[in-house]
């Protein structure tokens, strides 16, 4: 059965039809809900009140998309002004580096003294308190499923 996605826009003038038209093309074959949001007009945050209501999580998606054809200048000013959109590509970073498409449900994530160092080797300094809060994130979201002191991959 194919399904119509859901889909929750914020932060935009005008409605971007061109990318909602693009996701209404693709064939979902569960429900899915989508917020598609633009980051550069001044939205609070994310909408990460509407989803912690949601109870099955494994069909969300966030598209972070800007219509207004925006610089990277202006981009990058407002990740460097605001703490959320900062953590949120640390978040991506270290996504990148523990998930690739080998990744299979209950693979056993290096620890977060590991995945510190390697982002480290990677270029990217963080604390393992950064990499704690990241896997604090994912097991709230069922991403990642802990058992004494191990993380595991967990959808």
């Amino acid at each position: 059965m194919i399904h119509k996605p859901t889909i929750i826009t914020s932060g935009f003038g005008a409605e971007p039809h061109g990318i909602i038209h693009v996701l209404n093309t693709i064939a979902y074959t569960k429900p899915v809900t989508i917020y598609l949001t633009d980051p550069l007009t001044n939205i609070s945050e994310l909408p990460y009140a509407e989803i912690a209501k949601i109870e099955d999580k494994t069909s969300v998606f966030v598209v972070i998309f800007s219509a207004e054809g925006h610089a990277y200048r202006e981009f990058k000013q407002k990740l460097d002004k605001d703490p959320n959109f900062q953590k949120w590509i640390l978040y991506d970073s270290i996504l990148d580096l523990i998930y690739n498409p080998d990744t299979k449900i209950n693979d056993k994530l290096p620890s977060t003294k590991n995945i510190a160092e390697l982002m480290k080797l990677n270029g990217t300094n963080m604390l393992p308190r950064d990499v704690t809060d990241f896997v604090k994130v994912l097991s709230s979201l069922s991403i990642l499923r802990t058992s004494g002191g191990s993380k595991y991959i967990g959808k």
